[in-house]
């Protein structure tokens, strides 16, 4: 509330705290199961084969994990294989975040530049990456 980094904090609503994750989220959680002896994986549960679906005209293949109460679903185009939608499902509300405008960073790595987010279904977010630089192996949109 203080607008200062070493202010007073007050917690952020469960649903805030969704969308919020939705607009940085990528596969940290693929990656926590997929590298759990090197990576905290706490929580994270196996991942699920969820099947065939459908994002905004794409046909996609979908996995899911669970972590504590908290479910991460995340579908890939059957023909490009790139990351279509993250979906975050926690305390009855469902954040969506549909990733698009795919660019190639660095060495052949592609990353969504832009990506539209979705609470319960309602449109509350839209970001857009100009420049995207790569330094040390990490990313900075």
């Amino acid at each position: 509330p203080d607008l200062r980094s070493g202010g007073r904090r007050i917690p952020i609503p469960e649903r805030e705290a969704l969308v919020l994750r939705a607009l940085v989220s990528t596969d940290e959680m693929l990656f926590k199961r997929a590298f759990g002896d090197i990576e905290q994986s706490g929580n994270v549960g196996e991942i699920a084969y969820d099947g065939f679906a459908n994002v905004d005209g794409a046909d996609v293949e979908s996995v899911s994990l669970k972590d504590g109460t908290m479910t991460m679903s995340y579908s890939f185009g059957t023909k490009d294989r790139l990351m279509r939608a993250i979906a975050i499902r926690d305390s009855g509300a469902e954040v969506v975040a549909k990733l698009a405008d795919y660019e190639t960073v660095d060495d052949g790595l592609k990353h969504p530049m832009s990506r539209t987010i979705l609470l319960n279904g309602k449109e509350v977010a839209k970001v857009s990456i100009s420049i995207m630089i790569r330094n040390k192996g990490f990313l900075f949109p």
